[in-house]
């Protein structure tokens, strides 16, 4: 609830985003998250420290926060927010876009992944969007108007835990249906088509422009256009 009312009412400069993670208990892993379960929030705000936390007070009025933390960045540090894995790390993706996240869609996604041991999934994240985005979007895609991408994540730490992910997945997409624009952004398809980022317009449009400037294949894609 106190993420859905600072994202409400956020402006272009403010970032949030929400994450469910649970750990599975795996030997590799620290002593300190190994077998439990966390929900966090992270942000980014171009702006005053004063500003900023008078934005998040409905996120810093939540009880039982075990770290809270936050500092001044350069562009280049930005990137360290996520504290993603920088090697190769066995995992399957789910994302899509979201119109809204009402009080129906945020109960629905708990009951997907907000109990440890019944869910497959390691990691749940629901980021707002707006800003850039919104305006231009810097791609052929053009502006994206939709308020959230929900993405999750599940390591098949095992061959067996690949359907039970998949099932996951599903039963995550049908929670958000009415919610959900269908649309992916390319950098979050995982295994899903390009059809569900590029339209069959913009498709064609990108396949002349291909053929047209670089008529011998050079330039090569992990996501090539024309399929």
């Amino acid at each position: 609830e106190a993420f859905r009312t600072v994202t409400a009412t956020a402006p272009p400069e403010l970032t949030v985003w929400f994450q469910v993670l649970h750990f599975p208990p795996l030997p590799e892993l620290p002593e300190e998250v190994r077998g439990r379960s966390f929900t966090a929030v992270s942000f980014t705000h171009l702006g005053d420290a004063a500003t900023a936390e008078a934005r998040l007070a409905p996120l810093a009025a939540v009880p039982g926060a075990l770290v809270r933390r936050s500092e001044p960045l350069s562009l280049p540090e930005v990137g360290t927010l996520a504290e993603e894995p920088t090697d190769p790390t066995p995992g399957m993706e789910f994302a899509r876009l979201l119109t809204h996240l009402d009080a129906d869609v945020a109960e629905a996604l708990v009951g997907q992944v907000g109990t440890p041991g019944r869910t497959p999934l390691m990691l749940l994240q629901v980021r707002h969007l707006g800003g850039a985005l919104r305006t231009d979007g810097g791609s052929a895609y053009g502006p994206v108007s939709d308020e959230y991408l929900l993405q999750a994540i599940g390591v098949p730490a095992v061959p067996e835990l690949v359907p039970a992910i998949e099932g996951a997945f599903a039963a995550l997409d049908a929670s958000v249906a009415g919610a959900s624009s269908g649309r992916v952004p390319l950098a979050f398809l995982g295994d899903d088509s390009t059809d569900r980022w590029w339209s069959s317009v913009t498709r064609a449009r990108l396949v002349a422009a291909k053929a047209e400037t670089d008529p011998l294949g050079i330039v090569r894609s992990n996501r090539p256009v024309a399929g």
